[in-house]
């Protein structure tokens, strides 16, 4: 899949695409059923998958910790999807003052050669957002097709990315997980740690928590983790899994003044892995970390030893959920 930021470049091809639009900020099911949908078209009609959606990264309220994919991550994901081309440019002037028959007739028909056009019940386009999927099906009158997807729902729910972001911020990982259709997940590079884990038999893997994403409750959590291929690394250290306790937060018992939260993994079972999982004294190696389930809220020990037994006790509660 490409991926072009500038759009003004994109030369449609003369048989035509077939496009997804959409936010698209999760990539959950039910992004992916309007994904499929064009995708599914275009292979059926010789038409080129296509997918337009902003940057994750340009969103004004992203410095809260408000998105559930980073735009690496959405972009690995629509990939998968079997989009080709997808169209990925700021959400910020002029084209966020584009009014609604303008992006209809001057780019998803006259630019980009839209043969079939897929979008969401809920979608908004235009300056404003004051453009819906009605009006859109309404200024693309014959010169394509338009599919308006009804809403997805799961065990009766409404899959939305509002409802998935409350969810995680609840510590609702399994019920957020179900909505989002895989594991919420971050990638990160491992970072030093201060080696307090490995002085009382727990050593981690020390990870800050992404900048963007929506945070889960401080806490502990059972995860799964792998590393991440690079240039140092054979192409197959991605497709090697650990079990793993997740420490989540600002370690109020050794740590008074901490403002910022720190990701914590104790490997479960690292004898029986590979070295990736091993613990250097320096790294600059890239991990991804699945959260599974929930285990119990974060909170300060009066001393080390008290921390110590607690963190055995979650071990083996993270080792029954994962087995």
């Amino acid at each position: 899949m490409h991926e072009l930021r500038d759009i003004a470049s994109f030369i449609a091809p003369n048989k035509g695409i077939s496009i997804a639009l959409g936010r698209f900020d999760g990539v959950h099911v039910g992004h992916r059923a309007i994904i499929d949908r064009a995708v599914a078209h275009a292979r059926d009609n010789d038409l080129t998958p296509v997918c337009f959606s902003f940057r994750e990264e340009t969103y004004h309220r992203m410095e809260s910790h408000d998105c559930l994919t980073t735009d690496d991550e959405k972009i690995h994901l629509i990939e998968k999807l079997g989009i080709e081309m997808l169209l990925h440019p700021a959400l910020e002037l002029p084209l966020t003052n584009t009014e609604p028959d303008a992006f209809v007739n001057s780019l998803l028909l006259d630019r980009w050669n839209s043969k079939f056009i897929v979008a969401g019940y809920d979608f908004h386009f235009g300056h404003n957002r004051s453009g819906d999927s009605l009006l859109l099906k309404k200024l693309a009158g014959d010169r394509a097709m338009v599919d308006i997807l009804e809403p997805v729902k799961v065990d009766g729910e409404i899959v939305k990315a509002t409802a998935i972001r409350f969810l995680l911020r609840d510590g609702k990982i399994e019920h957020a997980n179900k909505l989002l259709g895989y594991p919420y997940s971050v990638i990160q590079r491992q970072v030093p740690g201060q080696h307090l884990g490995t002085r009382i038999g727990f050593p981690t893997l020390n990870f800050n928590w992404p900048d963007q994403k929506v945070m889960p409750p401080y806490g502990v959590y059972a995860v799964r983790v792998s590393l991440l291929p690079s240039k140092e690394t054979d192409g197959n250290s991605s497709k090697a899994l650990a079990d793993g306790a997740a420490g989540f937060g600002l370690r109020p018992t050794v740590q008074k003044d901490r403002i910022e939260p720190i990701l914590e993994v104790n490997i479960l079972n690292p004898d029986r892995l590979s070295e990736a999982f091993k613990i250097p004294e320096v790294s600059d190696r890239t991990f991804k970390i699945k959260f599974h389930e929930f285990i119990r809220p974060e909170r300060k020990f009066d001393s080390l030893d008290a921390l110590q037994e607690q963190i055995g006790k979650d071990i083996e509660k993270v080792r029954e959920i994962l087995q």
